[in-house]
């Protein structure tokens, strides 16, 4: 409750923010999981839509019926999810396009020595056009440099994270440099329209 209650001081501010937060694949393989935070969030005040629940693919795969059947019932409550890793796993395309997901979170190991290494560009600009293609939004980890992130504002990243952005903060830091990385962000959008138009 405590997490859920700082979201709620975050969005009274800034109402568009999301925050994720991790399923274990042990809570992913309990039923009653989808009831126990849509409770949280009703004691909370939270709206769904500023959550985003996010999974592992092996998580995923454990029990696969379980697992898609808790993220639908979130999604139904404008609750997102995301599969943390993406590239790491070894779940089949097949498998992806059947899962309840919003969002896709590319595995820092792909922006390693992305400047010198034509593959991961390659890797990278698939999984975006991959994503795309399947109405999920994909998300770039490991974001520590300037040129990585104007790699993926060019290849139509839709959202980054990493230390070029933020280090990981303590709640109260956050909250003040929030205005801030809402700035980055914007800056960031617009770079984007900048280079579709």
């Amino acid at each position: 409750m405590t997490g859920l209650n700082q979201i709620k001081k975050w969005t009274s501010k800034m109402p568009e923010l999301t925050v994720s937060i991790n399923l274990s694949t042990r809570m992913l393989n309990n039923v009653d999981t989808a009831e126990l935070i849509l409770q949280a969030l009703r004691k909370s005040g939270v709206d769904g839509r500023n959550l985003i629940v996010e999974v592992t693919e092996s998580g995923m795969l454990e029990d696969s019926e379980c697992a898609i059947e808790i993220l639908t019932t979130l999604n139904k409550h404008r609750i997102r999810s995301s599969i943390d890793d993406f590239g790491t796993g070894y779940s089949s395309l097949a498998h992806l396009q059947a899962l309840p997901v919003n969002e896709l979170k590319l595995d820092r190991s792909f922006m390693l020595n992305l400047n010198d290494s034509d593959k991961n560009k390659i890797i990278i600009k698939a999984a975006i056009e991959l994503s795309h293609n399947l109405g999920i939004e994909i998300v770039a980890e490991g974001v520590e440099t300037k040129e990585v992130l104007d790699y993926l504002i060019e290849a139509d990243c839709n959202q980054v994270q990493g230390y070029f952005i933020s280090k990981p903060l303590p709640a109260e830091l956050l909250s003040t440099k929030l205005p801030q990385l809402a700035i980055l962000a914007n800056a960031i959008s617009r770079s984007k329209k900048d280079m579709a138009a």
